[in-house]
């Protein structure tokens, strides 16, 4: 089974497949995102810990974007973050079906 495992992994369609989606993925997450450093924060961190890393405030103290326009990029990120991990195991799933 191990040998089986090893030998998927190092198929050239796999290894094709999981590095042309993960650099696709990437760019839309980079476009998506206003400042493209915060996506691991986004990634790792609740919304809530998140905000407070990220936000910038003004002179007067306040923040310049509101935390529900900071949610909805969050919960973008997320979606997309999650998704790409489920269409990779999917693929990989079918992939060990077929052989």
């Amino acid at each position: 089974m191990n040998s089986i495992l090893i030998s998927f992994l190092y198929h050239q369609l796999v290894l094709g497949f999981a590095f042309g989606f993960l650099a696709a993925t990437g760019i839309y997450i980079i476009l998506l995102a206003e400042e493209p450093s915060h996506i691991p924060k986004m990634i790792i961190h609740k919304p809530n810990v998140c905000f407070d890393k990220i936000a910038t405030k003004n002179e007067k103290g306040t923040y310049q974007t509101s935390y529900s326009e900071f949610q909805k990029t969050y919960n973008k990120v997320k979606i997309l973050f999650y998704l790409t991990i489920l269409v990779f195991l999917l693929v990989a799933g079918i992939s060990l079906l077929k052989k």
